[in-house]
């Protein structure tokens, strides 16, 4: 009677769980993903010519992650999200220091995620007088 018992419980303890395999957080940094992994991007504010490679020339974009740029000296805020693949995540900005309404300061957006296959794209943005925004990825 105690084996049964023994084998319910044991079967009970491993349930399935969802377990994130994907052990890389920097948006920077290039890995595999699989179902139920975590995977880490990041979205850069910026002006618009933050993110080219000379602000004279705007036929060259690079990645936030490309060090020929200098973000952090133009003012650029960084915001940093890790959902799950194949699942709807909500995601939000703490804006205790960030004001996306700034005129031609925050109005512009750069998503990014990894180097060697580096995935750029300009976001679409809307923001209101409030600070609220929405963004499109």
């Amino acid at each position: 009677m105690k084996i049964p018992i023994l084998i319910i419980l044991t079967l009970a303890t491993t349930s399935y769980s969802s377990t994130d395999n994907n052990h890389v957080f920097s948006p920077c940094t290039d890995t595999t993903v699989q179902k139920s992994d975590g995977f880490t991007f990041g979205i850069a504010f910026s002006s618009r010519n933050a993110s080219f490679l000379n602000s004279n020339n705007s036929t060259v974009q690079l990645s936030p992650c490309d060090k020929r740029l200098s973000l952090s000296s133009l003012g650029a805020q960084l915001a940093v999200f890790r959902p799950k693949v194949d699942e709807i995540s909500l995601l939000t900005i703490n804006n205790t220091n960030f004001q996306p309404g700034t005129p031609n300061i925050w109005r512009w957006a750069v998503r990014f995620d990894g180097v060697l296959n580096s995935r750029v794209g300009v976001l679409e943005m809307k923001c209101n007088d409030l600070g609220v925004f929405g963004i499109r990825l």
